[in-house]
C-alpha cells in the first residue's frame, strides 16, 4: 500500500514478511517478492554508508565513480568503495569538523578542508 508514497517503507515491510516466512518453513508469497522487486526500482536510496561518528556535512563521488569520500562533524574524512559499500580508508587528525572534500579530476587525489 506504501509503494507510490514510501518505496523504502514498502521495501522493509516486504523484507521483514519474507524474512518471517522463511523462519517458519513457510512459503514466501510471490507478491512479497514482486513488492521488494518494484520498491527497489522506486526507491531513491541507492547507498547507505555506516561509520561516522558525527553528522556528514560533505560527500563526493571520485570521476570514475567507484569512490565516494565523505567529510564529518567527527574530524575524519572517509572513502568508501560504491561497489562494496565498504570503508576503505580514514583521514584523520583534522584539528575541526571536516566541511568539506573534494576528489581531484586529474589525478584522483582527495583533499579535505576543515576550519
Amino acid at each position: 500500500m506504501n509503494l507510490e508514497t514510501d518505496p523504502e517503507l514498502s521495501l522493509l515491510l516486504a523484507t521483514k514478511s519474507i524474512r518471517i516466512m522463511y523462519e517458519a518453513n513457510e512459503t514466501v508469497l510471490p507478491l512479497s517478492n514482486t513488492v521488494v522487486r518494484q520498491s527497489l526500482v522506486k526507491s531513491r536510496t541507492r547507498l547507505i554508508l555506516k561509520g561516522h561518528d558525527g553528522k556528514v556535512y560533505s560527500a563526493t563521488y571520485s570521476a570514475d565513480g567507484q569512490r565516494i569520500m565523505t567529510g564529518s562533524k567527527d574530524q575524519t574524512a572517509k572513502v568508501w568503495d560504491v561497489q562494496t559499500d565498504t570503508k576503505l580508508m580514514t583521514l584523520k587528525d583534522h584539528s575541526n569538523w571536516v566541511y568539506s572534500v573534494v576528489y581531484s579530476p586529474k589525478r584522483q587525489r582527495a583533499d579535505c578542508d576543515n576550519w
